[in-house]
């Protein structure tokens, strides 16, 4: 790990000293876009769009447990989708590690949700968010 340091303040040394060169000598300047200038670029690396969910936009996950039961209740978060489920999870705060954050499987997502509101259900309505209602 040392000898990495070492290299990356030796090579932004000799960066600034070919800027400094670059800047005082326009003939090396020249030489030095022309050699620049063969180096493909990349495109800056795309993020997945993330989908923002409102959470007017989000079920009452509430009423559909009661109306539900726990193992149906399962299957239909399944059938949301992951975007919802991830903005159920944050709205909710279900996820307090975030270890959520790398899971694609709906499946899984939605048996956190189940888990979660479930525990919160049998604990009380005072660990209810005020805006929740049992």
């Amino acid at each position: 790990m040392r000898e990495e340091k070492v290299l990356i303040s030796l090579l932004r040394r000799l960066a600034a000293l070919v800027e400094e060169e670059a800047n005082q000598n326009p003939h090396f300047s020249e030489r030095l876009d022309a050699i620049l200038s063969q180096v493909p670029r990349r495109d800056a690396a795309r993020k997945k769009p993330q989908f923002e969910t409102y959470a007017g936009e989000l079920p009452d996950i509430f009423t559909e447990w009661k109306a539900r039961g726990a193992g149906e209740f399962e299957l239909w978060l399944r059938d949301l989708g992951v975007p919802v489920l991830r903005a159920l999870i944050k709205h909710h705060g279900f996820d307090s590690s975030k270890r959520s954050k790398k899971w694609d499987d709906p499946m899984k997502l939605a048996h956190l949700v189940s888990q979660q509101l479930q525990a919160r259900m049998n604990r009380g309505s005072s660990f209810l968010n005020p805006t929740e209602s049992p």
